[in-house]
């Protein structure tokens, strides 16, 4: 029973410890009073051990990507809501506005054809003959003065079709082109997010379908793979790197559905008050073409009635049920939904570190790769230990998880450190085994820990054995 406690404990250091210091691990090696163990019952506590480490890490796996899944499709489900709501909006607004200028349009007409009527010449005059005229000075004066009136009638209603059809060209014309144009860019930068995301979260659902294929063939396999490059965190880095990239670009969609609201309600703030403006400059002119230079009180109403505050414009949203859920909030207004959109997917972006992760054995910090190519260019990198025995090399020196491709993945049993003439000239040397030549790719590495140095020299020695 104590050989067998020994073996775990050995079997453990080279798989789960975590904290351990360079000192401890040397006097675990200097024990020699310790009983042999067969290779055989090694490699039946290792296989045990690494299948329970693989089958916690797949079960979280999953767990994110059943949540990461549901908030994704959440997300998108409030971007298509708001965008069609403003899209109805818009055309709404643009139906509107048509609506008004063919009211117009036909006020055109019908002056036209008051102007025809008014202008003709006063065919009633000519029944009068000189004689007539002696007989009826006063009245014949007047009929002559009142056919001047029509015609000087006419000339104002034809002021009046001026007025109106350069109020049309001027001001709604012109606004429809800027509204549209506006809009159209907008809604068109969303559209092409919007397929950008989707094709993420197709590139994703692959990597997923892959990485569960991998796993259930390991599982099946006593937890191995029959081909040795496949590693279940270099499989979850990928799915994560992709999803990460579609939650990030999401929230950049719904602050470009922020945008687009913000300027619809700017649009249509300027728009209420064209036509505002446009009514009444028509109403008055009306009015002094058909009544003098004073308003009627009638006239002074109807103006009244088309001047609506603009700050009393809103644009209303169909309220979203899920959103009260995710934001922990009672009631839904336009407020709750733009933090939705642009913050919610970000809080799925938590960084982990490797004590979290079952599919990695250990994580090193405090080394650098030389990434030059002439001279020598220092780079902080984080070098990864994964369950699948293969050793991964990111170009940061964040302590938490990279979801960034690997610049190196090497197996372990391949990969060694030798140390040059000089102490400092320290190399990762990975070595394969080809079928005429062998290859040897070496890369120097700098620690700024002694620690750090025994401890991976430890886990690559350890894989050797």
């Amino acid at each position: 029973m104590q050989e067998l406690d020994e073996t775990v404990r050995d079997m453990d250091k080279n798989l789960i410890t975590q904290t351990e210091s360079s000192q401890q691990l040397a006097q675990k090696q200097k024990k020699q009073n310790q009983p042999a163990v067969s290779q055989e019952k090694k490699g039946q506590i290792y296989r045990e051990m690494s299948i329970n480490r693989k089958s916690e890490g797949f079960s979280t796996f999953t767990k994110f990507e059943e949540l990461q899944i549901q908030i994704t499709r959440q997300h998108l489900m409030c971007i298509d809501t708001v965008v069609e709501q403003l899209d109805m909006r818009v055309s709404l607004s643009d139906r509107g506005l048509q609506g008004i200028a063919q009211f117009l349009k036909e006020r055109i007409q019908i002056e036209t054809q008051n102007i025809q009527l008014l202008s003709k010449p006063a065919i009633f005059l000519g029944v009068f003959k000189q004689g007539d005229k002696v007989l009826y000075p006063r009245l014949t004066q007047s009929l002559e003065s009142l056919s001047q009136l029509h015609q000087s009638q006419g000339k104002q209603l034809n002021q009046l079709i001026q007025q109106i059809e350069k109020l049309l060209k001027d001001k709604f014309e012109t606004n429809q082109i800027q509204y549209g144009k506006i809009v159209q860019t907008q809604r068109d930068k969303i559209k092409a997010m919007i397929k950008a995301a989707k094709e993420l979260r197709a590139a994703a659902f692959n990597k997923s379908k892959k990485l569960h294929k991998v796993y259930d063939e390991m599982m099946a396999n006593g937890g191995k793979h029959k081909k040795r490059t496949k590693d279940l965190f270099n499989g979850e880095r990928k799915y994560k790197q992709l999803a990460i990239e579609q939650l990030q670009l999401q929230t950049k969609i719904g602050e470009e559905v922020v945008k687009y609201y913000d300027e619809v309600l700017k649009q249509e703030y300027e728009r209420l008050m064209t036509i505002q403006q446009v009514l009444k400059m028509y109403l008055e002119k009306f009015h002094e073409t058909y009544s003098g230079t004073t308003p009627s009180a009638q006239v002074q109403m109807v103006i009244k009635n088309f001047m609506q505050p603009v700050e009393e414009l809103t644009i209303p949203i169909f309220e979203v049920g899920y959103i009260a859920e995710a934001l922990k909030c009672e009631q839904i207004g336009i407020y709750q939904i733009k933090t939705y959109l642009c913050q919610y997917p970000l809080q799925l972006i938590q960084p982990t570190v490797a004590l979290n992760n079952p599919f990695i054995i250990k994580q090193f910090v405090k080394i650098q790769r030389d990434a030059g190519t002439i001279m020598s260019k220092w780079q902080s990198v984080t070098i990864i230990v994964s369950i699948d025995q293969n050793l991964l090399i990111f170009d940061t020196d964040d302590n938490t998880i990279p979801h960034n491709k690997a610049q190196f993945r090497f197996p372990l049993e391949n990969t060694s450190l030798e140390i040059g003439k000089k102490k400092d000239q320290i190399s990762l040397v990975y070595k394969q085994a080809g079928m005429l030549y062998n290859s040897t790719q070496s890369i120097p590495l700098k620690f700024l820990s002694q620690d750090t140095f025994d401890e991976l020299q430890f886990y690559l020695n350890q894989d050797q054995k």
